[in-house]
C-alpha cells in the first residue's frame, strides 16, 4: 500500500496473460490511485472507471485505459470535488507471472 493512503480494494491473479480485478467505493475522497505489481515485473493493460457523486447528486465519470510497466502507482483523476467514488479497475498481463491491483485512496 502506499504511505497514508486507505485499501478501497484489491485482486490478484496467476498465470499467463493473467486478469485481476478489483471494485470498490471511496468515501470523502481527495486522491485515488490503483496500486500494481506483477512478478516477474513486465507491462500490463490496465483500464478503470469512475463513478461519483457529491452528496447524492451525480458529479460525472471518468475512464481510462493504458499500457504501462509493472509496478506502478497510477493516479487517477477524479470527475470534480465527490462524497463518494465508485471505482473499479481491471489490468491483464502481457505474459506469464502474479499480478496484484489494489485501489486505494486518501480521504479530505
Amino acid at each position: 500500500m502506499v504511505s497514508g493512503m486507505h485499501m478501497v480494494g484489491t485482486g490478484k491473479a496467476v498465470g499467463s496473460y493473467a486478469v485481476a480485478m478489483a471494485s470498490g467505493t471511496a468515501n470523502n475522497p481527495s486522491r485515488i490511485v490503483l496500486a500494481l505489481s506483477a512478478t516477474p515485473s513486465q507491462s500490463a493493460l490496465v483500464s478503470w472507471d469512475l463513478d461519483c457523486t457529491e452528496n447524492g447528486g451525480g458529479v460525472g465519470s471518468k475512464s481510462g485505459q493504458v499500457t504501462l510497466r509493472l509496478p506502478v502507482v497510477e493516479p487517477l483523476i477524479m470527475p470534480a470535488p465527490s462524497s463518494s467514488c465508485i471505482v473499479s479497475g481491471d489490468v491483464q498481463l502481457t505474459g506469464t507471472g502474479t499480478l496484484v491491483i489494489t485501489i486505494e485512496s486518501t480521504s479530505k
